[in-house]
C-alpha cells in the first residue's frame, strides 16, 4: 500500500516540482507505514500505541535527572 503511494506521488508530482516532490513523498510514505504499524500494534496487543511511543513523565524526570547530573560533573 504505502509502495502505492509513493509511486503515484511520485508520478504526479515529481515531473512538475523535482526533488522537493520525491522527499516530501517520501516522508509521506514513512509517515503512512508508521501510522499502519502503529494500528497493526495496537490491534494485536491491546495496548495504545501512543503509550508505547511516548515518554512517560516519570520517564522524563528521569532523564532530566540524569542530564542534571552529567552537567554538573
Amino acid at each position: 500500500m504505502t509502495v502505492a503511494v509513493n509511486v503515484g506521488l511520485n508520478l504526479a508530482f515529481v515531473p512538475a516540482f523535482g526533488a522537493r516532490a520525491a522527499a516530501i513523498s517520501s516522508t509521506v510514505s514513512y509517515a503512512l507505514i508508521f501510522f499502519l504499524v502503529a494500528a497493526y500494534f495496537g490491534r494485536q496487543t491491546g495496548h495504545n500505541p501512543l503509550l508505547v511511543v511516548a515518554p512517560r513523565t516519570s520517564e522524563l524526570r528521569n532523564l532530566i535527572t540524569k542530564l542534571q547530573r552529567r552537567r554538573a560533573k
